[in-house]
């Protein structure tokens, strides 16, 4: 299932999810570092189980296995492939953007932040016409999540600059006598 696929592959990348980057941002705030690679490869094992086992589940178990039966032809897969042609110079370029973005933030997120990164490919496809700035604008969803997200932060960033967090820590490890604060 395509739900179950991009769920695990946002979960594989730091920078494939919102929440990926303030998980690294909050941990590097009590002094442990997560870069791209340690995230990478920390998540792969379980994502190459639940990559492995998903398909396994939803075909064998919870399907009807008379759809294997059908037969398929490869031809009609390599006619479409032909009638595509080669790739466009927008493709290319695009392409050639993804590996850049994607080696950046694997190999430069000590020389370039991610999000630096990230503005530098949108920039660069847009000044290449690869993208128009209207592509940019109608993802109502990407902009509410930054426009949440960026709130969300500041203010929670403020709670704990000036000691709300720690003060309402405190009270409620008092209220719970059996446990005690890593604060």
């Amino acid at each position: 299932n395509c739900f179950q696929a991009n769920t695990i592959s946002s979960a594989l990348f730091l920078t494939a999810a919102a929440g990926n980057p303030i998980i690294a941002s909050l941990s590097s705030s009590y002094g442990f570092e997560i870069s791209w690679f340690k995230w990478f490869i920390s998540a792969l094992v379980p994502a190459l189980c639940c990559l492995i086992a998903i398909p396994f589940v939803q075909s064998f178990l919870l399907t009807d296995r008379s759809f294997l039966n059908t037969s398929f032809d490869n031809s009609v897969i390599i006619d479409r492939y032909k009638q595509l042609g080669p790739m466009a110079s927008r493709e290319m370029l695009m392409l050639i953007t993804f590996f850049a973005l994607l080696f950046s933030w694997i190999f430069a997120h000590h020389i370039l932040h991610p999000t630096a990164s990230a503005l530098i490919a949108v920039t660069f496809l847009l000044l290449n016409k690869v993208i128009s700035w209207d592509d940019v604008i109608q993802d109502k969803a990407a902009w509410t999540t930054f426009i949440w997200l960026t709130t969300l932060l500041m203010l929670s960033s403020n709670l704990k600059e000036l000691g709300v967090i720690d003060y309402m820590a405190l009270s409620l490890t008092s209220k719970i006598p059996h446990m005690s604060t890593p604060i």
